[in-house]
């Protein structure tokens, strides 16, 4: 369940940033914080995708997963929600 949760944190990121593509908007147009919020999500889907080994930490126990996942979450949404200031920022400039 837990790593059926974190596929679909991975799912929601992705569609993320679909949804910034069909806005026509492209990540280079990001300003430095945007475009840092940018890279760490793409590395968090990846490590959401395989949360047994994420990054350098190995996830062995369901407590340390759900752990793990919360952090993950939090900090994914706090990058999302900076992307998307960013590109309310960028379209107040059109």
């Amino acid at each position: 369940m837990l790593f059926a949760r974190a596929a679909q944190r991975a799912r929601e990121i992705e569609a993320f940033f679909l949804g910034v593509g069909a806005g026509g908007v492209q990540r280079k147009q990001l300003d430095q914080t945007g475009e840092a919020c940018w890279r760490i999500l793409e590395e968090a889907t990846g490590h959401l995708r395989s949360p047994a080994t994420a990054g350098q930490q190995t996830v062995t126990d369901a407590n340390s997963l759900l752990e793990w996942l919360r952090a993950k979450e939090e900090k994914t949404e706090g990058h999302i929600v900076q992307v998307e200031k960013t590109l309310r920022q960028l379209t107040a400039r059109r």
